[in-house]
C-alpha cells in the first residue's frame, strides 16, 4: 500500500483557494505554522499545472471575470464599490474599479457604470 500524504504546498494552496477573499497568506502561514507556505504553494501549483497566482488581477482570465462580475453588480445593485470588490474576490476596491473600467471599455459598455437610481 502506497503512503498518501499532503504536502505543505498542497495544503497551503487549498487553504488559500478555499478561503478567499477572507483568507490571507499570513493566515495560511499561521495555520500551517510555516513561513514558507506561499513559496511551497507556488511550487505545488506550477508542478501540477494549477492557477498561479491565485485570483490575481494580473492573470488575464481572473482580471476579466472580476471586471465582468463587478460591472454586473454595479449595474444591478446599489452596493458600494468596497462591497462589490469583496463579492467578486478582488483584493482591493481600487483593483476592482480598474478591472471593471477595463471590462467596460474593452466591451464597449458605459463607463462609469450607470448605477440604479442614476439612470
Amino acid at each position: 500500500m502506497a503512503d498518501t500524504y499532503i504536502t505543505i504546498g498542497q495544503r497551503a494552496y487549498q487553504l488559500y483557494r478555499d478561503n478567499r477573499p477572507d483568507g490571507s497568506w499570513a493566515w495560511v502561514q499561521s495555520v500551517l505554522r510555516s513561513n514558507n507556505a506561499l513559496w511551497e504553494a507556488r511550487r505545488y501549483a506550477r508542478r501540477n499545472g494549477l492557477e498561479w497566482p491565485l485570483g490575481c488581477a494580473a492573470n488575464g482570465e481572473a482580471y476579466g471575470k472580476i471586471g465582468e462580475r463587478g460591472y454586473e453588480l454595479a449595474l444591478t445593485t446599489q452596493l458600494p464599490w468596497a462591497e462589490i470588490a469583496t463579492q467578486v474576490g478582488s483584493r482591493s476596491e481600487k483593483g476592482c474599479l480598474q478591472s471593471v473600467m477595463h471590462y467596460a471599455k474593452t466591451n464597449g459598455l458605459c463607463w462609469p457604470v450607470p448605477r440604479p437610481g442614476e439612470r
